[in-house]
């Protein structure tokens, strides 16, 4: 795992210098400005989650690469190798971009609990994507060739996930997959980035 950010001549870790965000509070008499010391403090309060302390910012990159055997067509969740590398990149707020390398293969998001969801939208898809469509040109390596292609369009390549407290911040019945397009086994390569905040 790689931690730093990127510069001309190669990768280091170092704490970028921290921003300087002038605060200054409602002042009273101004223009739509409160009138009592209750609302400047109802209004500051409604700020208050957004401030940043500019003496705890520590901005940071961590980048992992990994693969996936597949078993041909079908979703494979890989949630936890994902949440692992975030938990291990030390980002504590961020974003987590999961990327994969290919243009036969897609990532989703989707409910995680029930098995049927999944297969509902591979029912989905093949409607969308069928195999052998006669109006394909694109055929080199089989009837899949295409369809493989359309259904990677139709999904997504990237996914971004918020980090809160040094983990995906997924909703209860969220899952993160990588959906194989093609009907062989096939090697995925992918590749997670974690930017935030130590």
């Amino acid at each position: 795992m790689s931690y730093g950010r990127f510069v001309s001549g190669g990768l280091y870790q170092s704490p970028r210098p921290p921003p300087q965000i002038p605060y200054s509070p409602v002042v009273s008499g101004a223009p739509d400005a409160p009138t009592s010391r209750m609302q400047i403090m109802a209004s500051d309060a409604q700020f208050a989650h957004t401030r940043i302390n500019p003496l705890s910012v520590h901005e940071m990159i961590a980048q992992e690469h990994f693969s996936i055997d597949t078993r041909g067509r079908g979703m494979v969740e890989i949630t936890r190798m994902v949440a692992k590398i975030v938990r291990q990149s030390g980002v504590r707020t961020g974003l987590c971009n999961v990327f994969v390398r290919h243009t036969s293969a897609s990532l989703i998001l989707s409910e995680n609990a029930d098995p049927a969801v999944l297969a509902d939208l591979e029912t989905v898809l093949a409607g969308l994507a069928p195999d052998g469509d006669p109006r394909y040109v694109h055929d080199a390596e089989g009837p899949d060739d295409m369809a493989a292609h359309i259904r990677a369009v139709l999904t997504d390549n990237s996914i971004n996930i918020p980090v809160t407290d040094g983990n995906l911040a997924l909703g209860t019945w969220q899952g993160l997959y990588l959906w194989e397009h093609r009907l062989a086994p096939h090697t995925r390569r992918l590749i997670v980035t974690v930017n935030g905040e130590a």
